[in-house]
C-alpha cells in the first residue's frame, strides 16, 4: 500500500483518535483492577483528596509519611491529571493511553526523519505494531508508570539524532535528569544504549553521552535530596529493592533467562523475524556501525539481560528491547531482498499483533456485563457507609476509597498504628486473605455472608490470556463484631 506522506499524517492522526476510542471504551473493563496500579494511584488520590503525598496501601510506610514507594514523577502528574479530570479508574488510566499517544507521534517522527522507515504506509505497520502487540499493551493499559519512560526514551531518541552542538547536549542532560524520576530502570537502560552508541559511533558520540551521564546524576542526586528531605530515603531503598527477582543470586537470573526473552510473546515472534532477516540477507549488514538492524537487535538482546542481571525485566519494561526492534525490522523490510524471507516477517510481525490486544478485546466484549465496574460500586454502595474505615481488596480500591472515611489495603495492615487498627470497621478481602489481615488488625470478627465474585467466560480463552485467568476473584466483608454487654 503507498500512501503519500501528506496523507500518512491523516491516517496517523486516525489510527491515534481510534486506538484512543477503543482505549477509553474498555479503560474500565480491562484490566481488573490490580496491585501495581493502586500503589502508583493512592497517593496521588491522596494528594487531591486531602493535600497529603502519602498511601494506605503500600507495604513498608505508614500513612502519615511522605510517599516514596518508587519514583514519583508518575504519581505527581496523575495528581494533576486527576485535579483536572476527577478521580475514576477511566480518568487514571486515561493518562496513559494519552502518553502512548504522545510516544507514538514522537517515534513517527523519529524514524520519518532519519528515513530508517521510508515508506508511510511501514510507519503505520509500526504504530500499529507497537499498540497491538502483547508487552505493549501491558505496558500501557495496566496503570503503572512505565509509559512515561518510553515517551522520555523516545524524546531522547528525538533530541540525539538531531543537530549536533550545545543545545542538543543540554536537552539530553534536561531528559537524562527526569529519568531517575520517572522510574530507576530507565538508568540502567539508558547506560545499555549509551554503551551501544558509543561502539557504532565511536568518541564522536562522547559529549551527548557526557550529558546523559551528567544528567542522570544531578537528577539522582535531586532525587536523594527530596527522599532524605522528608526523612524517607530508607524507606525507598527499601520499597525499590525487596520486590520481584531483584534479590536473587546471579545463578538464579541465569536460569530466569529463557524465560526473559520468550515471556512476551510479540517480543519473540518479531527477534525470530530479526533472526531471520540477519541469517537470509548477511553480506548486507556490513558494514555493521551503519546497520539498523544490527542495532536492534543488539539492544533487544542485550537490554533483557542486563537488567535482569542488574535488577529484574518483567514484561512491562519489555518496551525498552522491542521498539528498537520493531523499527529495525521494519525498517529492513524496505531493503530486504528476498521475497519469501519478506513475506515470512510480515506473517511473524502480524502475528505478534494479534496475540497482544485483539484477544484482550474479544474477551472484554464476551465479559461486557460481569465486567462491568457498576458492579463492584453497587455492591460497595449497598454494603458499606460513608463512616465506614475500611480494609479492602484492590479490586474493590476505587468505590470503597471514593465512597469510605478511610480505606487500607491488605498490603499495609503490618504497618498500621493501634489508632488505624482500632478504627477499623469491615474487611472487604478475600477469603485467602481473611486470617492474616483479621490478625494483624485485632479485634473479634465476624462473616456478614456477603460476598462479591467475579465469573468470566469462556475458560478455552481465558486460559490463553493470563491476565484475565490471573485477576479472577472473590471478595467477603466481614464486620467488626460489638462486643457482648
Amino acid at each position: 500500500m503507498n500512501i503519500s506522506e501528506r496523507s500518512a499524517y491523516g491516517a496517523l492522526a486516525a489510527l491515534l483518535v481510534f486506538f484512543l476510542v477503543i482505549s477509553l471504551l474498555t479503560a474500565t473493563r480491562y484490566p481488573p483492577v490490580w496491585i501495581d496500579e493502586v500503589q502508583f494511584t493512592d497517593p496521588a488520590v491522596n494528594l487531591v483528596l486531602e493535600g497529603r503525598f502519602s498511601s494506605t496501601v503500600w507495604i513498608v510506610q505508614r500513612g502519615n509519611e511522605f510517599w516514596a514507594g518508587n519514583t514519583p514523577l508518575y504519581t505527581l502528574m496523575l495528581a494533576a491529571w486527576l485535579k483536572v479530570f476527577g478521580i475514576s479508574v477511566l480518568v487514571v488510566r486515561s493518562l496513559n493511553y494519552v502518553l502512548m499517544a504522545v510516544a507514538i507521534g514522537l517515534l513517527w517522527e523519529l524514524t520519518r526523519r532519519e528515513h530508517w522507515i521510508r515508506r508511510p504506509d511501514l510507519r503505520l505497520a509500526l504504530c500499529a505494531l507497537l499498540l497491538t502487540s502483547r508487552g505493549m499493551v501491558f505496558t500501557y493499559r495496566m496503570g503503572r508508570y512505565d509509559v512515561l519512560g518510553l515517551v522520555l526514551f523516545a524524546a531522547a531518541a528525538l533530541v540525539w539524532t538531531g543537530q549536533k552542538g550545545a543545545r542538543r547536549n543540554l536537552l539530553l542532560g534536561l531528559l537524562a535528569a527526569l529519568a531517575p524520576w520517572a522510574g530507576l530502570q530507565l538508568i540502567a537502560g539508558a547506560m545499555v544504549y549509551c554503551a551501544l552508541i558509543l561502539a557504532f559511533a565511536g568518541w564522536s558520540a562522547a559529549p551527548a553521552i557526557a550529558s546523559v551521564l551528567a544528567g542522570s546524576g544531578v537528577g539522582s542526586l535531586a532525587l536523594y535530596a527530596l527522599y532524605n528531605s522528608h526523612g524517607v530515603w530508607r524507606a525507598f531503598r527499601l520499597s525499590t529493592t525487596m520486590v520481584g527477582t531483584i534479590g536473587q543470586s546471579i545463578g538464579a537470573k541465569l536460569l530466569s533467562l529463557p524465560a526473559i526473552y520468550l515471556g512476551d510473546k510479540s517480543f519473540t515472534l518479531v527477534l525470530a523475524a530479526a533472526i531471520l532477516l540477519v541469517l537470509r540477507d548477511r553480506r548486507k549488514l556490513l558494514p555493521w556501525r551503519e546497520n539498523l538492524l544490527v542495532f536492534g537487535s543488539l539492544a533487544a538482546v542485550l537490554i533483557p539481560g542486563s537488567l535482569a542481571a542488574i535488577g529484574k525485566f518483567p514484561l512491562y519494561y519489555s518496551w525498552m528491547a522491542f521498539v528498537p526492534l520493531a523499527i529495525a525490522v521494519i525498517a529492513e523490510l524496505q531493503a530486504a531482498t528476498s521475497n519469501s524471507a519478506r513475506r515470512a516477517v510480515c506473517v511473524m510481525l502480524i502475528m505478534a499483533g494479534l496475540i497482544g490486544l485483539p484477544p484482550r478485546l474479544v474477551a472484554v466484549i464476551w465479559n461486557w456485563n460481569s465486567m462491568s465496574p457498576k458492579t463492584t460500586a453497587d455492591f460497595v454502595a449497598s454494603n458499606l457507609t460513608p463512616s465506614d474505615v475500611v480494609v479492602a481488596d484492590f479490586k474493590t480500591y476505587y468505590p470503597v476509597k471514593l465512597r469510605c472515611k478511610a480505606t487500607y489495603a491488605p498490603t499495609y495492615v503490618q504497618m498500621m498504628v493501634p489508632e488505624e487498627r482500632h478504627s477499623v470497621s469491615a474487611l472487604l478481602v478475600s477469603p485467602r486473605q481473611y486470617a492474616m489481615v483479621a490478625e494483624a488488625v485485632g479485634g473479634q470478627w465476624h462473616d456478614t455472608g456477603i460476598s462479591l465474585e467475579s465469573r468470566y467466560e469462556p475458560r478455552a480463552l481465558l486460559s490463553f490470556l493470563r491476565d484475565f485467568e490471573d485477576q479472577q476473584y472473590k471478595v467477603e466483608l466481614y464486620r467488626r463484631s460489638r462486643p457482648s454487654s
